[in-house]
């Protein structure tokens, strides 16, 4: 889950940490909407502060914070959130190639309503290792490079320990086929969601007759290829309303749309605002997080920093 500026392509080509072959960020976000789409690469999004609407393969999951999720190699999803605070963690495949024999026949899941006494102590567990790294990855002293390094393998034992199940060669030779095709229609659309697509266009692109191509992609999408295209569109014009003040008629025109009432009826099935109330909402977010503070909370604040630091070396003595 990247703000939207981290999703260019829904095909997202990752570029490893320079602490390790993984990607790992907090991401402080005002407010995004990142439309479906996949990479190849296993990412986990754990909510520290705010809210998280998180699509997963058709399926939509209500992320508070102190929650996570798990999204496999390929599969897709999109995210929208009014504003959070998470860290996005993401290990390419062919890292976990190199650890874990026969990869692409093993799925991850973490169920985070399980309410068995056992599993919720993994999964809190699991969490806790999350925000050590975090601390150390952001810290940045000698040797939190090598504690960051330790983690992550710990990380990965759990996953594969507490949270894998397999599928047949079958199945993950298919997943494979699929994602390769997905990944062309993705590109397809990233290169022309501007311009008036047709289904017998993007058909043609992946050698597909049209009502073989509209039923597959519902499978593999969970929604039709008009709506995750309309979605593609909304999600640039999203990131173009809360970070410029262009006109929100030039904003559609420009990534698409042909008609004032499709868009505005598609901006508020996914919103429930107009565009702008959005766009006020985000601003009084700027507003309130440039605001001074005082002495008293400044201390606060370093107070609380301090206190993490020392727990956290407490726990690793």
């Amino acid at each position: 889950m990247d703000s939207f500026f981290h999703e260019q392509e829904s095909y997202e080509v990752l570029t490893p940490s320079a602490l390790s072959n993984v990607i790992f960020y907090t991401n402080v976000d005002r407010g995004s909407y990142v439309p479906p789409h996949w990479h190849d690469a296993l990412e986990l999004v754990y909510v520290e502060e705010g809210s998280l609407d998180f699509y997963t393969m058709g399926k939509l999951q209500h992320l508070h914070a102190h929650e996570l999720v798990i999204v496999n190699p390929g599969e897709v999803h999109g995210t929208k959130t009014t504003g959070n605070k998470a860290v996005v963690f993401q290990i390419p495949s062919t890292f976990l190639q190199m650890y874990l024999r026969n990869f692409y026949s093993i799925r991850f899941a973490i169920d985070i309503r399980n309410e068995n006494p056992i599993y919720r102590t993994k999964v809190e567990q699991f969490c806790m290792q999350i925000e050590k790294m975090q601390f150390f990855h952001d810290r940045g002293e000698d040797g939190d490079a090598l504690m960051f390094s330790s983690l992550l393998f710990d990380i990965l034992y759990r996953l594969w320990h507490n949270f894998s199940f397999h599928v047949t060669d079958q199945q993950a030779k298919m997943s494979r086929k699929n994602m390769d095709r997905m990944q062309q229609i993705f590109s397809y659309v990233n290169g022309h969601y501007k311009e008036q697509i047709s289904l017998e266009n993007v058909a043609a692109e992946v050698g597909l007759e049209k009502g073989y191509f509209c039923k597959f992609f519902k499978k593999m999408m969970h929604e039709t290829f008009y709506n995750y295209l309309v979605d593609v569109r909304i999600g640039r014009i999203y990131q173009d309303l809360i970070q410029t003040d262009r006109p929100v008629l030039e904003l559609m025109e420009e990534n698409g749309f042909t008609s004032y009432k499709t868009f505005h009826k598609a901006f508020l099935d996914r919103f429930h605002m107009t565009p702008s109330e959005i766009r006020k909402n985000v601003q009084q977010m700027v507003d309130e997080e440039n605001r001074p503070i005082s002495q008293r909370q400044f201390a606060n604040r370093i107070w609380e920093n301090e206190q993490t630091e020392y727990l956290w070396q407490c726990q690793e003595t």
